[in-house]
């Protein structure tokens, strides 16, 4: 009896997955990013101190949840697309969105 034929093994694309982590931490820091802005932002605003928290917690949850209920959506995006284009839009629209973040006139835009 011999042994079973070795099969040859597919090699790691370290350099696809390098990309792939740096957008997956990229997108994590912009979401963090937000908390130690986000106090003297609602301040500018004109929110008053006794619901400075309340609204800081509600602007920083908001980035996660919006996460929550679109990652099925950009699943099948990416399904139907493929991953490097959803990761290439998802990207941008990310920055685009932090840049117009930080022009909002109000609290009701934030």
């Amino acid at each position: 009896m011999g042994y079973p034929a070795a099969t040859p093994q597919t090699p790691l694309p370290k350099a696809a997955m390098a990309v792939v982590f740096l957008i997956q931490i990229s997108e994590a820091l912009g979401g963090f990013a937000l908390f130690p802005f986000v106090v003297f932002m609602l301040r500018d605003l004109g929110v008053s101190e006794r619901n400075l928290g309340f609204y800081s917690g509600l602007l920083g949850a908001s980035f996660f949840i919006g996460q929550v209920f679109s990652s099925y959506h950009w699943g099948r995006l990416a399904d139907r697309y493929g991953c490097r284009a959803c990761l290439v839009f998802g990207g941008l629209a990310a920055a685009f969105s932090s840049a117009v973040f930080g022009f909002v006139p109000n609290v009701t835009w934030a």
